[in-house]
């Protein structure tokens, strides 16, 4: 029921009967799915003997412009969801645009001494086909975030066109800046997210918070390469087998390197 239901003759007899036996209204309203003040209404009129559903004497509510300005709010709010709707994007084939984000990686339990540095998780997802490559380096650095874009270059199988990042100073910098020279060698573009705005570079913090959750917190790694290792089993698993609710040919869910195949 809404708040604004006409209770039928029975159920107002059954509130005033139940609240003949001391049932708080409170508990009256939340049993029947109505407000208080409709209980109190239903109960006061029950008392005179009427219980039978009253028309609405409220006359605005049944105006022609009241009418209207409810309309006119329920297509604001529709044009609203439509206006989201559209806002999430897709690339039209792989290597358009591939995110790219780092995560820091805690030290294992066992290596308790200093001189063991935590390790960076970086990321790199393409738009299009959501294929996934990762990696752990020593260090959240721009030397680092180099190695990374060479990594993708040898893994991704088509040419990236554009790298979309946060303003993280491993990724963003001056021409001599490592990874920015990285990409003007191979002729990527970079686009960067607006400042303080991390969240606008959501697939790539998405993946990692998938990464999180999925791979990383009930593991327990035995060393560092158990834990790389670990990892890479996961991207595989991602991009082979795992089904993507995204990625659709007609009503059949597919996997990355299912979409990104047909692309090749």
């Amino acid at each position: 029921m809404h708040k604004n239901i006409k209770l039928p003759r029975a159920l107002r007899k059954e509130i005033c009967q139940l609240y003949t036996e001391n049932i708080k209204v409170t508990h009256l309203a939340r049993l029947f799915r109505v407000t208080r003040p409709i209980i109190y209404k239903v109960i006061n009129r029950g008392e005179l003997e009427d219980f039978s559903p009253h028309n609405s004497t409220n006359n605005r509510y049944k105006s022609s412009f009241f009418g209207l300005k409810r309309l006119a709010k329920k297509e604001k709010l529709i044009k609203a969801k439509l206006l989201k709707k559209s806002q999430r994007y897709e690339k039209q084939y792989p290597g358009e645009m591939i995110h790219v984000d780092t995560k820091s990686i805690r030290r294992l339990p066992q290596e308790g001494s200093k001189k063991y540095r935590s390790e960076t998780l970086f990321v790199a997802i393409d738009d299009h086909s959501r294929y996934l490559i990762a990696e752990l380096l020593p260090r959240k650095s721009k030397e680092s975030a180099a190695i990374f874009l060479k990594i993708i270059l040898q893994k991704f199988p088509l040419p990236v066109e554009c790298i979309y990042s946060d303003n993280g100073g491993e990724f963003k910098g001056s021409p001599t800046h490592d990874f920015v020279k990285g990409c003007k060698k191979n002729e990527i573009i970079q686009k960067f997210t607006r400042v303080a705005h991390p969240q606008t570079n959501g697939k790539a913090e998405r993946v990692i918070r998938t990464l999180v959750e999925k791979w990383l917190k009930d593991n327990r790694f035995n060393s560092r390469q158990h834990r790389y290792q670990s990892l890479q089993d996961f991207v595989f698993y991602y991009n082979n087998i795992k089904l993507h609710s995204a990625l659709k040919e007609g009503n059949k869910l597919l996997t990355p390197c299912q979409r990104l195949q047909m692309s090749l």
